[in-house]
């Protein structure tokens, strides 16, 4: 039987990571880690790469989709030579077989990957893998936006919080909206711990026994004591926020995605290459 996918979903700061962390210590699941990106890395494939090179659209696109992705720190982490022949077997099938193969080598029956820009493309990862495991997962919204101000932007500024309220709702309902999509809440991973995992372990069919223990850290981000406190016009903008978010019809939160999807100018992460610029040894 193929290796079945697992696909974590989730606003950045909400405990993705950590999540994927966790799972990834199952031995029957694998995901490319490495301690420089906090353990389970982010492949960037369908959200920023593909977008990248023209959204794969000639062979030229697909080929130089290939060189860059298999000179990445994500296929390094693999361990892998090569791919396979991404103009024949098209992106989706290419990214699976690679996933595939790094799962073999681990003697792994799924394989996981977390990207939290993913969760933008939900629908298209669920036709794209119907066997698919869907997780997401979702933290208080006020904890969300303000770890992403202060971490991506300026406490400061008044737009600053309104934006990352507006993204954080928009995270919110394509997890919530999609049944496909068994959700963890990031409070109960952290209050409940060895339930809440034991409770993803049984809807993955796994043994929910034992809990195994993560190498990495569990949050990455500031914890909940260290957090900076909001202060009103910071509320009032998370809250304008979310509402502009949560009454936004679904069609326009479709174009939106589609929009960002093929039409921004698209970047690689600064994160891409870290570990190829800086010559690490990944044995």
């Amino acid at each position: 039987m193929r290796p079945r996918p697992i696909f974590v979903l989730g606003r950045h700061r909400s405990g993705t990571t950590w999540l994927s962390n966790v799972l990834a210590a199952f031995p029957e699941i694998y995901a490319p880690a490495h301690e420089l990106h906090h353990g389970t890395h982010e492949s960037a494939f369908f959200s920023h790469l593909v977008p990248y090179c023209n959204g794969g659209r000639t062979a030229v696109d697909l080929l130089a989709i290939k060189s860059l992705f298999e000179r990445s720190d994500y296929f390094l982490l693999t361990g892998l030579d090569s791919g396979p022949d991404i103009v024949e077997h098209g992106l989706v099938e290419y990214f699976r077989l690679v996933m595939e193969a790094a799962a073999h080598r681990h003697g792994a029956r799924f394989w996981l990957e977390k990207t939290p820009a993913h969760t933008l493309l939900t629908a298209f990862l669920a036709r794209s893998y119907p066997d698919a495991v869907l997780l997401g997962i979702v933290r208080d919204a006020r904890d969300v936006v303000a770890s992403n101000v202060h971490g991506f932007g300026n406490p400061r500024s008044f737009r600053a919080w309104l934006w990352q309220a507006v993204v954080t709702g928009i995270y919110e309902r394509i997890v919530a909206r999609d049944n496909r999509v068994y959700v963890i809440r990031y409070e109960d991973l952290r209050d409940r711990h060895a339930d809440t995992v034991r409770a993803v372990a049984r809807h993955l069919s796994l043994d929910d026994r034992a809990v195994p223990a993560s190498r990495y850290a569990s949050n990455t981000s500031y914890r909940s004591d260290e957090a900076p406190r909001i202060r009103g016009w910071q509320s009032t903008a998370i809250a304008c926020g979310l509402l502009l978010a949560r009454a936004c019809p679904a069609s326009w939160v479709d174009r939106l995605v589609n929009r960002w999807w093929f039409l921004r100018s698209a970047t690689l992460p600064r994160w891409f290459f870290a570990l190829a610029a800086r010559g690490d040894r990944l044995d």
